[in-house]
C-alpha cells in the first residue's frame, strides 16, 4: 500500500497548477493534504510495524483486537491513497 501511495504522490507532484480546474490554488491545496496524507501515512505505518513485531516476539496468535487493529490500518492505509487518487486530474 506504501509503495501505491508513493506512486499517486509522486504522479500528483508532477502535476502543474494548468493541469486543475481551480488553478494553482487547487493545485497548492491538493499538494498540502497530500503532504499531510503522506505524514498520516507514515504513522499508520509504524502502528502497523509494531503490532507486527509485538506479535512476533511474543509467537502467538493475535488477538480480536490485534485483528480488529489490523483491519482498521488496513483501511485506513486504502482511504489514503484514495484520497491522493481522487485529486490527481484526470488524463494525468
Amino acid at each position: 500500500m506504501l509503495v501505491a501511495f508513493i506512486e499517486l504522490r509522486s504522479r500528483l507532484l508532477q502535476t502543474t497548477g494548468e493541469d486543475f480546474a481551480g488553478g494553482e490554488a487547487e493545485h497548492a491545496a491538493a499538494l498540502a493534504q497530500t503532504e499531510h496524507d503522506y505524514l498520516a501515512l507514515v504513522e499508520v505505518g509504524a502502528e502497523a510495524a509494531r503490532l507486527q513485531a509485538e506479535l512476533e516476539a511474543g509467537d502467538r496468535e493475535a488477538t480480536p483486537r490485534e485483528v480488529d487493529t489490523a483491519r482498521l490500518l488496513l483501511t485506513q492505509m486504502n482511504e489514503l491513497a484514495d484520497a491522493v487518487r481522487e485529486r490527481i486530474p484526470r488524463g494525468q
